[in-house]
C-alpha cells in the first residue's frame, strides 16, 4: 500500500507541474493511461506464468 501512496502522489505531483507548464489535460490523461498499464501488463503476465506452475 506504501508503494502504491508513493506512485499516486508522484501521479498527482507531476500532473500538476504538467498542467503549470502549458499541457493539455487530454493529453496528460492519455500519458498518464499509458503509464498506469506497463505495471498492469507485468502483473498480468506473471500472474499467468505463476498459474502455469
Amino acid at each position: 500500500m506504501a508503494l502504491l501512496t508513493l506512485v499516486l502522489s508522484i501521479s498527482i505531483y507531476l500532473t500538476g507541474a504538467a498542467l503549470n507548464y502549458g499541457w493539455d489535460p487530454r493529453d496528460i490523461t492519455v500519458v498518464l493511461a499509458l503509464i498506469f498499464l506497463l505495471p498492469g501488463a507485468v502483473w498480468t503476465i506473471h500472474a499467468k506464468r505463476r498459474l502455469r506452475r
